[in-house]
């Protein structure tokens, strides 16, 4: 039966992949002139706005082995810790919505003498409470100034709309016909249920973790508000935490490596969405997946080449 399972979702994923290729064709081919003139507009960007962008995405692997060293049921060194975080930064972009990392943290973990039962536990935990902090910092803003998501003048081309179509498809046809996905769902749930249990027992470090995961989710706004701010694009950073979430959203139900395309589409329209033009909108997008998905690569793969080679995954 398995096998025959795995032959029925191969089309669909090859119809996903499709998908995908076809609206960035169209994107980059309808958009040709904006791209020449944000390349024109980062050009100028000055390296001190580069570096402070690339410290801040350095410190989130930092904060995100500090996360799992707290959630952890055993002892874990940070300095090893780090590098498999670090190492991340390569996993992800070969398998898609992030399950490089997961896969390479499950394995650290299992390999540092958790049960794999443990190991998912500690890796959903972890997943659960990035999102919970982004709700919440999400939520604040509401609360704090909820005219933030006031948009009167919104103006998105038929390009944007192609492309937020084509993300919808996708997701769509994942919900519909791709069963190992509900299955990751409903055991995602069983582990989350048996490890809460335990995590109650020292409220304290979950309650830590939490605040690391917001913290990690104000470095990447942060970056992406320097990148903004890099060429041109005036923003407060209220909206810049909007556009990074329109731009995370999109990214998640997009099943590519780092969901890519989809994050720069949703991270685009929300720019769009706060009458940005488009070429600085454009560039600004670009520089922040620079720093933050290309750049990380190289040591990313030095770093996995390590833990490799160590036996630590």
């Amino acid at each position: 039966m398995k096998p025959t399972s795995k032959r029925r979702t191969k089309p669909w994923r090859l119809a996903i992949n499709l998908i995908i290729i076809v609206v960035v064709v169209f994107f980059i081919i309808t958009q040709a002139g904006r791209f020449k003139a944000s390349w024109q507009v980062l050009s100028s960007v000055s390296d001190w706005q580069v570096s402070l962008g690339l410290i801040a995405t350095g410190l989130t692997y930092v904060i995100a082995a500090s996360i799992y060293r707290l959630l952890a049921f055993k002892r874990l060194p940070f300095g090893l810790t780090f590098l498999v975080e670090v190492s991340t930064a390569f996993a992800n972009r070969l398998l898609p919505a992030g399950l490089g990392g997961l896969g390479l943290n499950g394995v650290y973990l299992h390999k540092r003498g958790h049960s794999l039962a443990e190991a998912t536990a500690v890796v959903s935990i972890n997943n659960l409470i990035g999102i919970a902090g982004h709700l919440l910092l999400l939520l604040a803003l509401v609360v704090i100034s909820p005219s933030v998501f006031s948009w009167p003048g919104i103006s998105i081309g038929s390009s944007d709309i192609m492309i937020v179509t084509g993300l919808v498809i996708i997701l769509v046809v994942i919900i519909s016909v791709w069963r190992a996905a509900r299955r990751r769902v409903a055991s995602f749930g069983q582990n989350l249920g048996r490890s809460l249990v335990r995590y109650l027992k020292n409220p304290q470090k979950l309650l830590l973790a939490l605040m690391l995961a917001m913290l990690l989710t104000l470095l990447y706004v942060f970056t992406l508000w320097i990148s903004a701010h890099a060429v041109g694009l005036s923003i407060a950073p209220v909206d810049i935490f909007v556009i990074f979430t329109i731009g995370v959203l999109v990214g998640t139900v997009t099943p590519t490596p780092g969901g890519l395309v989809g994050v720069e589409a949703g991270l685009y329209a929300g720019f769009a969405s706060h009458q940005a033009a488009a070429a600085p909108a454009l560039a600004a997008v670009l520089l922040f997946r620079v720093i933050t998905y290309w750049l990380p690569l190289a040591p990313g793969f030095i770093a996995l080449l390590l833990v490799r080679q160590k036996h630590i995954v």
